[in-house]
């Protein structure tokens, strides 16, 4: 039986209830086994009292990846826990306290509450001050531009130095992203976190649930941010010990990056060309991401006609920075570099029986009425491109429309305005690649982004819009 997936409505619960106890519901994928049976003798036989599979939710698929010949055995199971604050722990100390032999070669991923949520790597993410240091004094100021819509009920900050400096804080960019380059290179395996890719985007940057009466440093706010996954882990534990609901958990100084919008495609048709980039193909590309509530089996992608082309599953993130230009008066021209790997399921190796594709309609699709959307995007893309951008390296670059979905009846629907957005994907250095290598392209991505950053702001929409009103007008594609 090969991969395959569809829409039910059952099993689409976090959260479990009754007089004494209260249990979450977390999923785990099994990759590369010769057997299913291997799961259950060293693992689910093994487990602690408080984790126990739902036998229902267990799916196993064959031909996940047929380049791994006879280790093509996928496992999927939904575990309900009454400690998830301790469950990723005890999961992966029961299974490397018990997992087989290479012979039997298998690897685990811990999905939480929705299959195919990202994986944050030690200490991925920190932020630069172009003229900011370790020791530089911060203030935050209040926010009210483009947010994400569930950030809207909270206070947002953008984060300040009290003094600038007149030198650039390049050293410490290029010093992180060494380490984390090493980092990547004792632990990454292509097998089992798929391609790397790495993209520069820009847009702004926010923070919230602030501690008002505390100082801070940028050495400090950075170890909030490299702590985050630990620091939600603990507010989720001492939430569950006097029984608060997860929902109503504050974790101090979460933050998020919000992609830039610009005005038109003419305006930033004018600055790429200034920087080398011609485009690859008069074609528009369209295409469709849907999430569904059930199976939650990481993100389909549609084409515009409706076939699925590919299923992206959980991504790892190695290198998360958020730069801060010291010369951009526009927030929108904040700059992030994400150097992440991804594990995609490809069209050929995923079996149309029982799967809910999608019908292409004017200004909609049709959807399966059983289908329970989580969320979708529609993309159309127009993609550019410089050779010898870096050495012999290319770089390319997407200009995309997106706009947000949402299920009505049997529909897909546009349930917000259009939104121009800029993706640089830079072609990335060879794993063994020299350190004083790896330092020359981490000056070279540095000084190009903030460069481009900077004439980014002539295509933008006025912050005074945005700052108005939280909707944006249509792009302008001429």
């Amino acid at each position: 039986m090969a991969y395959a997936t569809g829409c039910r409505n059952d099993l689409d619960t976090r959260w479990r209830k009754n007089k004494k106890t209260r249990q979450e519901c977390f999923h785990i994928r099994f990759h590369y086994l010769r057997s299913e049976e291997v799961v259950e003798k060293c693992f689910i036989e093994k487990l602690p009292p408080h984790i126990k599979p739902n036998k229902k939710s267990k799916q196993v698929w064959k031909g996940l990846d047929g380049a791994y010949g006879e280790y093509n055995v996928t496992f999927y199971q939904s575990f309900l826990t009454t400690r998830p604050a301790s469950f990723e722990d005890d999961v992966h100390n029961t299974w490397s306290s018990n997992k087989p032999s290479t012979e039997e070669m298998a690897c685990m991923v811990v999905t939480g509450t929705i299959c195919g949520e990202s994986t944050i790597e030690k200490n991925a993410y920190f932020i630069v001050f172009q003229r900011g240091f370790e020791k530089s004094k911060l203030t935050f100021e209040k926010y009210h531009g483009i947010f994400n819509e569930i950030h809207s009920k909270q206070e947002k900050y953008v984060p300040k130095l009290l003094h600038a400096g007149t030198e650039d804080n390049l050293c410490e960019f290029e010093t992180r992203f060494v380490q984390q380059w090493n980092f990547l290179r004792t632990r990454y395996n292509s097998i089992f976190h798929g391609f790397l890719s790495f993209c520069i985007s820009f847009g702004t940057f926010y923070v919230m649930n602030i501690k008002s009466d505390s100082t801070m440093n940028v050495a400090k706010l950075n170890d909030l941010f490299k702590t985050i996954k630990e620091r939600k882990k603990k507010a989720l534990q001492t939430a569950t010990k006097y029984g608060k609901e997860r929902t109503h958990v504050r974790v101090p100084y979460i933050f998020s990056f919000q992609p830039a919008v610009f005005s038109s495609t003419t305006k930033l048709r004018k600055i790429i060309e200034q920087f080398g980039f011609t485009r690859d193909s008069d074609e528009m590309k369209r295409t469709t991401m849907v999430k569904f509530k059930y199976p939650n089996v990481g993100k389909h992608n549609f084409d515009e006609n409706g076939e699925l082309f590919r299923i992206e599953l959980s991504e790892n993130k190695w290198f998360m920075a958020t730069v801060l230009p010291a010369q951009s008066s526009a927030q929108l021209t904040r700059i992030k570099y994400g150097l992440k790997s991804f594990r995609n399921v490809k069209s050929e190796n995923i079996s149309k029986i029982n799967l809910k594709l999608i019908e292409t309609a004017t200004n909609e699709y049709q959807m399966e009425p059983s289908c329970d959307i989580h969320r979708a995007t529609e993309k159309v893309s127009e993609l550019y491109s410089v050779t010898n951008w870096f050495g012999e390296k290319k770089v390319k670059l997407h200009i995309k429309t997106t706009t947000q979905l949402k299920g009505d009846a049997k529909k897909l629907v546009p349930c917000s305005s259009s939104k121009l957005v800029v993706l640089v994907l830079p072609e990335i250095p060879n794993r063994d690649t020299s350190e004083e290598e790896l330092r020359s392209y981490a000056r070279h991505i540095w000084k190009w982004a903030i460069e481009f950053a900077e004439k980014l702001k002539l295509a933008l929409i006025p912050e005074t819009d945005l700052e108005r009103e939280n909707t944006l007008p249509p792009p302008k594609n001429t």
